[in-house]
């Protein structure tokens, strides 16, 4: 029994690497771009987003980023936003952990939609 358990954990720990492939920002994007489930995380953390700077607002406190008032994104928009803010960035590369892309979303929607000081 502890034999199966210690050869679990060294395989879930280290996985193969096709695996480990599967925890990148490129492989995120590809599904993205394919309109599949990582396209639709990418507009919940959009829409997220877009929450919390009407919640902002409401407080009185500078907004996150500052799109057009009647902007309606969708999300193919924000998956073609992320897109381009990564192809751009100088820091995010295709091998970091998938698991960032929130962070990507909310610095691609604040280089897009700068606030004027």
């Amino acid at each position: 029994m502890r034999f199966r358990i210690a050869l679990f954990s060294a395989l879930t720990m280290f996985g193969s690497a096709k695996a480990q492939e599967a925890e990148t920002l490129g492989w995120f994007m590809k599904g993205a771009y394919a309109g599949e489930f990582q396209a639709a995380m990418v507009f919940a953390s959009g829409e997220t987003l877009a929450s919390f700077n009407v919640l902002l607002k409401d407080r009185g406190e500078p907004p996150l980023y500052c799109p057009p008032p009647a902007l309606q994104i969708t999300q193919e928009q924000y998956v073609s936003i992320l897109a381009n803010y990564l192809k751009s960035s100088e820091t995010a590369t295709s091998k970091d952990d998938y698991r960032a892309f929130p962070v990507y979303v909310r610095e691609a929607l604040k280089a897009t939609f700068p606030c004027k000081a």
